[in-house]
Order: structure tokens, then sequence, then C-alpha cells
């Protein structure tokens, strides 16, 4: 009875152990949740590598939580920075079809094309792309929900990128 007992006692705390390093773990990988640049990121999911070349934009979305996460739509949505401000600003024509649910600790690299029939001076800017709801007001600028989370990257297309 007395080594069912201890047996029992080593179990538990096995289990306990267990738990707190798993429940640790999936804290940690949660990530922080924080308000940059105007809108709500966590900071364990973001865009990165942002850039354009040959009439194409190119980024990777990261997903370092242990959740998979979904996106509504196949390209981020862009804002332009225009006199200190975000303006929503739109690059290409459709939507590409892209995965929408992205897994737990995976990227995924993305593309899309530019419109060709954009002018230089349309072209030509800092970018903040993002995935997630928004709104948007009469002028073109963008507002976000007090609780909505936002994955975000940002980039800069220059004239010698165009040539």
């Amino acid at each position: 009875m007395k080594k069912r007992r201890v047996l029992l006692i080593v179990l538990a705390v096995i289990l306990l152990i267990g738990g707190i390093g798993t429940g640790s773990f999936l804290l940690v990988t949660k990530g922080t949740v924080a308000v940059v640049d105007g809108i709500r990121q966590n900071s364990r999911v973001y865009i990165e590598n942002a850039y354009y070349e040959d009439g194409k934009i190119y980024y990777t979305i990261v997903n370092d939580t242990w959740k998979k996460k979904g996106y509504p739509s196949g390209n981020p949505h862009m804002e332009r920075k225009e006199n200190g401000k975000w303006k929503a600003h739109v690059l290409w024509e459709d939507s590409t079809e892209a995965e929408r649910v992205l897994g737990p600790f995976s990227r995924s690299t993305r593309s899309f094309e530019v419109w060709d029939r954009l002018t230089k001076d349309e072209i030509v800017g800092e970018y903040r792309l993002f995935f997630g709801y928004c709104g948007a007001t009469e002028d073109g600028y963008v507002f976000f929900s007090e609780n909505a989370v936002f994955t975000v990257g940002y980039l800069t297309i220059t004239e010698d990128m165009l040539k």
C-alpha cells in the first residue's frame, strides 16, 4: 500500500511539473498585444521581409504562436503614408487566392502583382500592409476596431525600384 501511495505521489508531481511547463510554454508563445503605430498588434504574429521587385510585392506572414491564424482575404490591406498619416491605398486589381489559414509556428511567403497602369507617383512611397477587419472614412483614412488585433508589416517603394 505504501508503494502505491508513493507511486501516486510521484505520478502527481510529474503531471504537475509537466502541466506547469506546458502552461508556461503556451503562455509565453501566445505573444503580447500592444498598440503600435495606432494598431493593436500581437508581438508574435506579423508581416516581415516586404519588398517590391519587377512589378510584384513580396512579403512573409509569420505566426510564432501555438494557435493557427485565419486571414479573410488573399492580399493585405495597404495604406500609404501621406503628410504623416496613413491613407488607404490599393496597388492591385484582383485579390489573389492565397492560403487563408497559417498554422502554429509557421510562415508563408506570398506575392501579388502591382497594377501596371499606375504612375511612379502613385506607387513610390512608404506603405503599411495589414490583415484584419477595418473601416475607412470618406477621405480614405482607415480606422481600426479597438478590440481587434492586426497582422502588420511595412514596405518602402523607391523610384530606383521601378527602373
